[in-house]
C-alpha cells in the first residue's frame, strides 16, 4: 500500500492543496448529481445509478485530461496562447452570427 501511494505522489507533483481541492469538488459533484437525479430516474426507468455511473465517467475523463495537461510543461501553452486566443474569438464571432436563437 505505502508503495502505491508513493508513486501517486511522485506523478501528482505540483500543489497539493489544488489537486486535494479538486477531489473535494469532484466528490461534491457526485453527492450533487446523485441528490438531483431523482426526477431524472423516475421519468426514465427508475434507474438512478445509471446517471452516476454516467457521471462518474465523464468525472474519469476530466481527471485524465487534468493529469495529462499536468504533465505538459507550462511554456508550451504559453507558445500557444495567442493562437488560442484568437480561435476563442472567432468561435465567439460565429457563435454570435449563427448560433441558434433560444428564448
Amino acid at each position: 500500500m505505502n508503495e502505491l501511494l508513493a508513486g501517486i505522489r511522485q506523478r501528482l507533483e505540483g500543489d497539493r492543496v489544488l489537486w486535494g481541492i479538486a477531489l473535494v469538488l469532484t466528490l461534491a459533484s457526485l453527492v450533487t448529481v446523485y441528490s438531483a437525479i431523482s426526477t431524472l430516474a423516475y421519468k426514465a426507468d427508475g434507474n438512478s445509478a445509471k446517471f452516476l455511473f454516467k457521471q462518474m465517467g465523464l468525472l474519469a475523463g476530466g481527471w485524465m485530461v487534468m493529469f495529462g495537461v499536468h504533465r505538459v510543461h507550462f511554456k508550451y501553452f504559453g507558445r500557444l496562447a495567442n493562437t488560442l486566443f484568437v480561435l476563442a474569438i472567432a468561435a465567439l464571432i460565429l457563435t454570435y452570427l449563427f448560433g441558434a436563437d433560444i428564448n
